[in-house]
């Protein structure tokens, strides 16, 4: 998915450079956006993510209220080079002065790290994170003590996801999850197992095959909705007495083979901080509990 951008010009004022910066934007960002048709300042906005501004003019100091109405990002990208012209840097100071902010990278990788910005903001409108609970921080939990301190367990924090960002979050059972894992047959699990690329495998048997069924039955709900799935998680530590196994093994496949984001104990805290890690800055991320050295001997009883 690429971000939607309306190119903006000014009437009067518009001429041939408009046209040919364009054109150079078109070029410069192919990979990252689709173009709407142009649309002069002031006139009503389809559903785009962004404007974009190829050509900035003086104008721009008599419509202030214009230039104030528009209710998505604007982006400044006036230059060759995906950046912002130097004699733009004026209009863009002046309109930020009157509280009217603007996007202007200073390169070209920035300007299109905004635009994969942008379009996950629109993914997360119409996509989900899939979360395997059943009482999360509730009386059967395994430390529930700890988990109620977690803030993405609040209903007011799905809330806020909802109203900032429209991502939705779906819970389903992880004790069926892990019913359904356990149902398996050995040989499946084993099959599974042979046909994956040769490499040295640590763990043998019951554990092996315990966490190739885990990863069977994630990977099948995962495939069968994986146009709207943008992150799965388990709350597998707090719950851990739902399956005989941690899902580790199954969130390492899917990363690889589907670069499904995922999160430990189900924390969409973090998950939405690993898709922005993933889908918009393009870096490979991991998710620990070892924390920071620095904190000693706090750290260190963590793990007992």
């Amino acid at each position: 998915m690429k971000a939607i951008l309306a190119p903006l010009y000014f009437d009067p004022g518009k001429d041939d450079e408009f046209e040919v910066h364009l054109g150079i934007v078109h070029t410069l960002l192919g990979d990252v956006a689709e173009f709407t048709e142009p649309v002069a300042l002031g006139e009503i906005l389809s559903d785009v993510d962004a404007v974009i501004f190829p050509q900035m003019l003086g104008e721009a100091y008599s419509l202030v209220d214009e230039l104030e109405a528009i209710d998505v990002p604007i982006m400044v990208i006036t230059s060759d080079f995906g950046t912002v012209n130097m004699w733009d840097w004026e209009i863009v100071n002046f309109l930020k002065l009157n509280g009217i902010d603007t996007i202007c990278p200073p390169n070209l990788e920035d300007t299109k790290l905004v635009c994969r910005g942008l379009s996950l903001r629109r993914q997360l409108k119409s996509w989900k994170m899939l979360v395997y609970q059943d009482d999360p921080a509730g009386p059967t939990g395994e430390q529930s003590w700890i988990f109620k301190r977690f803030y993405w367990l609040e209903d007011s924090a799905v809330k806020r996801f909802m109203e900032k960002y429209g991502l939705k979050v779906e819970e389903r059972s992880f004790r069926e999850l892990g019913k359904r894992a356990a149902a398996i047959p050995d040989a499946e699990a084993e099959k599974v197992a042979d046909n994956w690329p040769s490499r040295e495998k640590s763990i043998q048997g019951r554990p092996l095959l315990s966490a190739v069924k885990l990863y069977m039955e994630l990977n099948k709900d995962y495939q069968a909705e994986n146009d709207s799935i943008l992150a799965m998680g388990v709350n597998c530590l707090n719950e851990s007495h739902s399956c005989d196994t941690t899902p580790c093994l199954a969130w390492n496949l899917l990363y690889e083979r589907e670069n499904l984001v995922w999160g430990c104990e189900g924390d969409t805290m973090v998950m939405l901080t690993e898709l922005l890690a993933d889908k918009v800055i393009q870096a490979p991320f991991f998710m620990t509990n070892v924390y920071p050295f620095i904190m000693g001997k706090a750290a260190f009883f963590h793990f007992f």
